[in-house]
Order: C-alpha cells, then structure tokens, then sequence
C-alpha cells in the first residue's frame, strides 16, 4: 500500500525487473493509506511496515497501530526501522536521521519499549531482532519487530 503514485511507480518498476525469478512475487499495488481504514486489510496472515513508521509523526502513530492491531488483526505483523545508536558507525552526528523525512529514529531501547506497549494492549507477542551488519555497542542498522497474534482460548 502506497499513497503515492510516483512511489508506487518506482516501487513496481523495481518488482518488474525481478519478475520471473523463481521465489519472487510480485505484488499488486494498491494505492492508500494507513491513516484511512481498508477493509480489505482485515485478518490478513502477515502485514509489513519496512521501513514505514519512521515516516509518521509519533503523535500520529498510536492511531495506526490501534488500528492495525484493533481492526486489521494480522496473525503476524513485522516491523523495521532505523537503529538510532547505529548511526555513529555511520559516522553521522548525534542528532542527524538518515533520511530527510524521518520523523524520528529511535534507539533500540526505545523501540524494544515503543514494541511492549502494544503487547500489554493487545493480544500479541512480540520478538525484536535485527538486519544488517552487527556492530559492538550498537546492534543492527535496521531493528525488526515481529509481533504474532496469541491464540485465545474461549
């Protein structure tokens, strides 16, 4: 799901060059939003934010994750995101983001802490884990959420 038009584009022409390979899928694009409810998004077996959240304000953020985990209910929702602390193997100053519309980028204690927050409301567990070249004291470039939906006994 993609609300721009040109992003979408971008993002096609990419899958396009992949097409064919064997274990590739290409997916069907579908213009929208995560600020305006889709029933089409209910009950789906896994949902992916790659690289998403970041780029929404935090104060809007709590409205699309109540609304991912209240209405779409996915049976595992994954997460990436920026590691903050990772940045300094980047060399990049203490405060700079790694892309110009970054919201925020947070520390992995930040996230670990953000990820709880929504296993206490919510019916979910979650695993935190990591992408990329590891790097002492700093972790992963990219942190990665796995959240699954706990089976309730009725």
């Amino acid at each position: 799901m993609e609300p721009s038009a040109a992003a979408q584009l971008r993002a096609m022409d990419r899958f396009a060059k992949l097409e064919g390979k064997a274990g590739v899928p290409v997916p069907e694009p579908v213009t929208g939003s995560l600020f305006y409810y889709d029933e089409s998004l209910r009950n789906k077996d896994v949902m992916i934010l790659c690289e998403v959240i970041e780029h929404i304000d935090e104060y809007r953020l709590g409205r699309v994750m109540d609304t991912i985990f209240h209405e779409y209910t996915p049976g595992t929702l994954i997460i990436t995101t920026p590691n903050k602390e990772y940045n300094e193997v980047y060399e990049m100053d203490q405060e700079e983001m790694r892309h110009g519309d970054h919201r925020f980028e947070w520390s992995r204690e930040a996230f670990a802490a953000w990820c709880s927050r929504w296993t206490e409301a919510y019916n979910y567990s979650v695993r935190l884990s990591g992408i990329g070249e590891f790097a002492q004291d700093y972790g992963y470039p990219t942190q990665m959420a796995i959240f699954t939906k706990e089976d309730t006994l009725l």
